[in-house]
């Protein structure tokens, strides 16, 4: 890029270029004057045009201009493409998600709860995982879940129903995860997005 293009530049970024039907008026870099510029066969009324009869600063700074619009205008058009929704798939997945929860918890099931050492009765790890699965494909705060999950206990889904502290618990404990090498709570995930 020579001279008169990096000047040409910098008139396109500070100077305000002004259209006049097909003629664009350049402001004068040095002064108050304005130069006439013909984009079509690249001509200027400036001195430095008239003597060299080759593209000038102004020349290179309309150029610009016009292809920042032109870039600017596709960058729109790009942006107002829309794609068709296949309505009555998403509305059935939408509808009939949770009602395939029955997938999930058989993925779970095939976790084998540890041999308890001591304490009260645990809640099975195949429950905890999928407890947890749960909550994070509702996308919402443990003590929200347990509502969803007191129903899915109640449809037989779950042997028992944590309290919201226990699901917290389970989420945080790195025994969980181990535990879970089939990787339920990334199934549920992917469950999530694929559910028909």
């Amino acid at each position: 890029m020579d001279g008169r293009e990096q000047r040409g530049l910098q008139i396109a970024a500070t100077k305000k270029l002004r259209r006049k039907g097909d003629l664009w008026l350049v402001s004068s870099q040095r002064g108050s004057g304005m130069y006439v510029v013909d984009p079509a066969t690249a001509e200027c009324s400036c001195p430095d045009y008239e003597d060299r009869r080759e593209r000038c600063k102004h020349v290179y700074a309309v150029e610009y201009t016009i292809r920042r619009e032109r870039d600017a205008e596709t960058v729109t058009e790009t942006m107002r493409v829309t794609y068709r929704q296949q309505w009555p798939a998403y509305n059935a997945a939408q509808t009939h998600e949770k009602e395939h929860v029955a997938a999930l918890r058989e993925l779970c099931s095939a976790i084998d709860s540890p041999v308890q050492k001591r304490g009260g009765p645990h809640i099975p790890l195949s429950d905890a995982v999928f407890c947890a699965a749960m909550k994070v494909y509702a996308g919402m705060s443990a003590r929200r879940a347990i509502s969803d999950l007191r129903d899915l206990g109640e449809r037989g889904f779950l042997e028992k129903v944590p309290h919201y502290n226990s699901m917290i618990n389970g989420l945080e404990n790195p025994d969980l995860t181990a535990k879970s090498s089939c990787g339920t709570i990334t199934a549920a995930r992917t469950w999530r997005r694929r559910s028909p």
